[in-house]
C-alpha cells in the first residue's frame, strides 16, 4: 500500500503579522515544488497543509515551503502513513486517514515552540528518532540564514551553477558562492539527500 506524507504547519506568532499572513493565504496554493499530491492551503486561521505522494522529496518540500513563507516562521508537523480515499490536487483539509493523525501528533508536540522546528511521526519510532535528530540540526542551521543566503541557496539549487544563479540574482557569481558557503549549503544538501535515501530504504521498502 502506498504511503503518503502529510505536511501540516502553523505560523509562529501569527497575530503579530496579520498582513504577511493574509498575503500567504493568497499565494501559498501557488507554491510549485516537486512531490506535491495536493497544493498547500491555509485553514484554521494560521495553519497550512499539503500531501506528498513522494515522501523522499520531503526535505526539498520543507525547504521550499520555508522559503516561500518568509518572513514568517513556521512549525512543521509531518506524518508518513496511509490516507483514505483521495484524488490528486484536491484540498487536503477535506481528506483524512492515519497520516493526518500522525502529522497532527507531530505538530502538537511542538505547538509551544517559538522557533521554526520540524518534527515527523510515522509507525517506525526508530526512524522518527533519526529523522528528527537530523532535522533539529538542519533547522538550527537554516534558522540562521540571512535573506541573501536564502536567495543564493534557492537560486543555486534551481540553476545548478553559480554563474546562472548570479545572473538570476544580478550579482557576481563569487557572491553567490560565498553566500552558499556561509549558509553551509553543501552540508545541508548532503543531509537532505541522505534523509531521502533513509526514507526510501526504511519506510518505503
Amino acid at each position: 500500500m502506498q504511503l503518503f506524507a502529510v505536511v501540516t504547519g502553523d505560523v509562529i506568532d501569527s497575530k503579530k503579522h496579520p498582513d504577511h499572513l493574509d498575503a500567504l493565504k493568497e499565494r501559498l496554493p501557488l507554491l510549485q515544488t516537486p512531490g506535491l499530491y495536493t497544493p498547500f492551503r491555509v485553514s484554521r486561521g494560521d495553519e497550512m497543509q499539503a500531501v506528498s505522494d513522494n515522501p523522499p522529496l520531503l526535505p526539498v518540500i520543507i525547504r521550499n515551503l520555508r522559503y516561500f513563507c518568509r518572513p514568517l516562521d513556521v512549525r512543521l508537523g509531518i506524518g508518513i502513513g496511509l490516507i483514505d480515499n483521495s484524488q490528486p490536487g484536491q484540498n487536503s483539509w477535506d481528506m483524512n486517514g492515519p497520516a493526518f493523525v500522525l502529522a497532527r501528533r507531530a505538530l502538537d508536540s511542538i505547538k509551544k515552540s517559538k522557533v521554526s522546528e520540524t518534527v515527523l511521526a510515522s509507525e517506525d519510532p526508530f526512524f522518527d528518532r533519526m529523522f528528527n535528530m537530523a532535522y533539529s540540526l538542519i533547522d538550527t542551521v537554516m534558522n540562521g540564514w540571512t535573506p541573501s543566503q536564502w536567495e543564493a541557496v534557492q537560486a543555486y539549487e534551481a540553476d545548478r551553477t553559480y554563474v546562472k544563479a548570479a545572473s538570476a540574482l544580478k550579482i557576481a557569481w563569487q557572491n553567490v558562492q560565498k553566500r552558499c558557503q556561509a549558509a553551509k549549503w553543501d552540508v545541508i544538501k548532503k543531509a537532505e539527500q541522505d534523509l531521502a535515501i533513509l526514507i526510501e530504504e526504511r519506510l518505503l521498502r
